[in-house]
């Protein structure tokens, strides 16, 4: 009797167990969001291999000239991830440290001196960081032409006085109409508040946007 009551209460404990289990969403667009994000720790796991190597290379050569180059270098790029991870708008912080795995001929630089949180500043953050990734998207889209060439996308993330400051620089050749037809309308259409500088010349393209706080 005692043994079919610890049987029965095991079942049960069991079935609550397996009640507090969350399903494991299907469908194709999380099956992409799974092979993403295994693209993403594949890509950091390599990127900082080379780093490590890199180091150890210094050190078995005895070149320790060279190691407070390399230490300043990985201090920067260790405390660049910390800030973008702080963003505060998800989608905008894994489409940043994913997007090197999917754009392999336009290196991206981000560059940020201060933590700045999205979801405090705005009360859409998420559409500001839409804003951002639609921009970027389009740059993106230039290169992506031209898989033979090179190109390199910096991103300056700042937030000053009342506003969030964005400086967009892409090097590659952009034609001054493209941008005037696609950049603008895009800027008009997520804040009307917004205001932009754009310079095209011959192989640079500057893209300044402020976005004013607490919108």
């Amino acid at each position: 009797m005692n043994s079919n009551r610890s049987n029965n209460e095991q079942v049960n404990q069991t079935a609550v167990g397996m009640a507090n289990v969350p399903e494991l969403p299907v469908g194709a667009w999380e099956t992409e969001q799974y092979l993403r994000m295994i693209s993403l720790f594949n890509h950091y796991r390599h990127d900082w291999m080379n780093e490590i190597q890199l180091l150890f290379g210094y050190i078995k050569l005895k070149k320790y000239d060279k190691l407070d180059g390399l230490m300043e270098k990985i201090r920067v790029k260790v405390q660049t991830e910390s800030l973008v991870a702080k963003l505060g708008v998800p989608e905008l912080v894994v489409y940043l440290f994913s997007f090197q795995t999917e754009a392999k001929n336009l290196l991206l630089d981000v560059h940020m001196e201060q933590e700045i949180h999205l979801n405090e500043l705005f009360a859409d953050a998420e559409g500001i960081g839409h804003m951002l990734i639609a921009v970027m998207e389009l740059l993106k889209s230039q290169a992506v032409k031209h898989p033979d060439n090179e190109y390199r996308m910096t991103l300056r993330l700042g937030a000053e006085n009342d506003a969030l400051k964005a400086d967009f620089r892409y090097e590659g050749r952009l034609d001054s109409r493209w941008v005037d037809e696609k950049v603008q309308p895009l800027l008009r259409q997520c804040c009307v508040q917004t205001r932009s500088l754009i310079n095209v010349e011959d192989y640079q393209t500057d893209i300044e946007i402020w976005v004013p706080l607490n919108i």
